[in-house]
């Protein structure tokens, strides 16, 4: 089954300054797309499948939200796809925001 059938929800493109910290340290990033699930991490940093990541993501006002999640497919030199673990109910509704504010 290709990765997009697995995914339980679509993601919305956004282009949002991130950092993500791993077992290789902490990472400059961008992520290009999110959903209530996951997201999508455009990165050079290496992370292994299975990895599990934090991803500070700036939002639209300028704060800081940090997320937790496994590494679930990757692309080497170019980011990874993970699944958000363990969110609690302020970071989903963070990333309910920021969804809502990349569709409208």
């Amino acid at each position: 089954m290709a990765d997009e059938e697995k995914r339980r929800a679509d993601r919305i493109a956004v282009a949002l300054e991130a950092t993500w910290n791993g077992e290789a340290g902490l990472r400059e990033a961008r992520v290009s797309d999110i959903s209530p699930t996951g997201c999508y991490v455009d990165t050079i940093g290496q992370a292994a499948l299975g990895e599990v990541v934090d991803i500070k993501v700036r939002l639209p006002s300028g704060d800081w939200v940090t997320l937790s999640g496994i590494v679930v497919h990757l692309h080497v030199h170019l980011g990874f796809g993970i699944s958000f673990t363990r969110l609690s109910e302020e970071q989903r509704k963070s990333v309910n925001q920021l969804i809502d504010a990349a569709t409208h």
